[in-house]
């Protein structure tokens, strides 16, 4: 019986630790619309006490507690405590249903269990990874404009490490301190990042946590030149250090806080190294991953560490996944997949990942290997282009990222079109013509006499770059007849995030016949036109045979 015990206990333990959501029993997550905040003053909206009133006045429900987790002058999002009964799910359905006032509302979620992706392969050694994406030549050059923020979502950071002292963005509107909200953005004394997590204006390490937020923070600028450590991707930017996940309960409302503090306090980019698999499906986040969408910002995520093909966060097309390859000594090993990296058709970069040397707690220098490690990098490079070329619109910046790259087909050959447009080169993106857009289509490009089923009506086009306009008709053209069989349009939106599109077309009969894509079918963020013979100029049609049998 006492065996029996103990090993009841172990398997409630595991359970418990497992990773499972929770929809919650009492918090509902509302959006209200911008043509009331017009008939309100955030002034007035700063007291809880007059929160819960309004809320309780705009819902209909008897609110006992509510928290404003964004506001802007023409947008509030709030959590509130409903009264326990109905299903959350129908009274926020009758919410968005009975209430002009209200654009969504939906259940808070409570995520349990592990999310930081592993912390796996800790070793000593060189920044292989700099040498590998020529991070060193890029630097003389550029350097990183401190004006530009990034936002690291994590579980801590050392704020006080030896080789992170310069790194972090300051609030320049909040005295540190002084027990006030100086800019009155809802959050007290905010001076350097904030703790979510706790809800309070420390973000730094404790309880066992900050070891993967304070690696991450020296990837992308630990100082250099200080005769200390290691140097980081883009030390010349900031980092605004976001602590929301430790302890404590991690939920949907505290990611959508997290996001939208970033994109309301100035970050123009977010990096996230979380499983958010799970999180993928919940509407919530989704509108925390559009939110910063809208608002012109980057955000960045881990593709993960399960050695998994087409993750089930692949399918959120408003932020950008990133692979793993390994970085090494080694030139044999150097830019093969990492064993643990997932990959798919829906990833977009890949950054080095495997053996990564930067900044651990207290002082000390660790080796760390995952999709989140190479998250931040691209991140950072990200920022290194927005810093070279602060003209750039957001989206001629993910051109840029994109095009930027080095080839790692070669060394991947069974992942063709997996690991993203390639593996980020820190030189190229800095200091060099940034290629116009260019296209693939996988199942007729990877074969010598690509052959399409009867009943295969639809055609898959992957972007080498950020389309930017005028997404015109493609034709599929008879070879046997000599005449347009098929003239066939875009028929879904294209996101920062979208890296490939399906055409959907009318069956074809059994024939011969050609995928034509004009130069004019898509333009990149530059206005230049589609290189469609891959010459690495404007212009040129894409123009590829198939038959359908």
């Amino acid at each position: 019986m006492k065996w029996i015990s103990i090993l009841a206990v172990l398997l409630g333990m595991q359970a418990q630790a497992a990773n499972h959501v929770e929809i919650s029993k009492d918090e509902i997550v509302i959006k209200f619309k911008s043509s009331l905040m017009s008939q309100y003053s955030l002034e007035a909206l700063n007291n809880h006490e007059n929160v819960g009133h309004f809320m309780s006045t705009l819902t209909g429900e008897d609110v006992n507690r509510a928290r404003v987790i964004s506001k802007t002058n023409d947008s509030m999002i709030a959590v509130v405590k409903v009264a326990p009964g109905m299903s959350l799910q129908a009274t926020s359905e009758v919410m968005v249903k009975n209430n002009p006032n209200i654009e969504w509302a939906h259940p808070n979620r409570i995520y349990h269990g592990e999310y930081r992706e592993a912390l796996n392969d800790p070793m000593l050694g060189q920044q292989h990874h700099l040498k590998q994406i020529q991070a060193l030549q890029a630097l003389a050059l550029q350097v990183g404009n401190p004006n530009v923020v990034i936002a690291v979502t994590d579980d801590g950071f050392d704020l006080d490490h030896e080789d992170l002292l310069t790194s972090w963005h300051v609030n320049p509107l909040e005295n540190p301190n002084d027990g006030i909200d100086n800019d009155n953005n809802g959050y007290i004394d905010d001076h350097v990042g904030w703790d979510f997590n706790n809800n309070d204006n420390d973000p730094s390490d404790g309880n066992g946590y900050g070891s993967h937020g304070t690696h991450i923070a020296g990837i992308i600028n630990a100082t250099p030149n200080n005769n200390k450590g290691v140097i980081g991707v883009a030390p010349g930017i900031k980092i605004m250090p976001l602590k929301f996940y430790g302890s404590k309960r991690w939920t949907s409302a505290m990611v959508y806080e997290t996001y939208a503090y970033a994109v309301n306090n100035g970050a123009r980019i977010i990096t996230t190294s979380y499983n958010i698999n799970r999180m993928s499906r919940d509407p919530v986040y989704q509108n925390a991953v559009r939110y910063a969408h809208d608002n012109n910002v980057l955000v960045f995520n881990s593709a993960g560490n399960g050695n998994e093909q087409d993750p089930e966060r692949s399918r959120l097309e408003t932020l950008l996944l990133v692979s793993s390859v390994d970085a090494s000594a080694s030139s044999r090993k150097v830019d093969r997949r990492s064993s643990f990296s997932n990959y798919g058709w829906q990833i977009d970069i890949s950054a080095p990942g495997g053996d990564i040397m930067a900044t651990g707690m207290n002082d000390r220098y660790v080796g760390m290997s995952g999709t989140s490690m190479a998250t931040p990098m691209a991140a950072a490079m990200a920022g290194m282009i927005m810093s070279q070329y602060p003209q750039m619109t957001i989206r001629q910046v993910l051109h840029t990222l994109l095009v930027s790259v080095d080839s790692i087909d070669a060394k991947n050959p069974n992942f063709l079109f997996q690991l993203g447009s390639g593996r980020i080169n820190a030189l190229k993106g800095v200091d060099s013509t940034v290629e116009p857009l260019q296209i693939y289509v996988p199942e007729f490009q990877t074969t010598r006499n690509p052959i399409k089923s009867v009943d295969d009506n639809s055609i898959i086009v992957r972007f080498q770059g950020a389309p930017g306009s005028s997404f015109r008709p493609i034709k599929i053209v008879s070879r046997d007849k000599k005449r347009v069989a098929r003239s066939v349009r875009l028929q879904q939106a294209i996101y920062l995030g979208t890296n490939q599109i399906r055409y959907q077309f009318e069956k074809l009969t059994p024939g011969n016949y050609q995928l034509v894509i004009a130069e004019d079918s898509f333009y990149d963020p530059f206005a230049r036109k589609l290189d469609g013979n891959f010459d690495g100029q404007p212009g040129g049609d894409l123009v590829l045979n198939f038959s359908v049998r």
